[in-house]
């Protein structure tokens, strides 16, 4: 009984030139980072005694977000 280790071939990583999955990348990566801020500041606020509250808008093709203690 022969065993044949898999070969590493250089199609195997083409893949990871596509453009689009280094978008998806960095979307993960800001989405996870957005999260773990929100998280900070609705645990810094339930620390304080207070309540987390957010507001988003969006007009005239711009937009904000706003988040703090109440």
């Amino acid at each position: 009984m022969n065993y044949d280790a898999p070969v590493v071939i250089d199609d195997n990583f083409s893949i990871t030139e596509d453009k689009m999955v280094w978008f998806i990348v960095l979307v993960v990566v800001l989405l996870t980072l957005a999260t773990t801020v929100i998280a900070a500041c609705i645990i810094f606020c339930e620390l304080r005694g207070k309540c987390f509250a957010g507001h988003w808008s969006y007009t005239n093709h711009g937009g904000a977000v706003r988040f703090g203690c109440k």
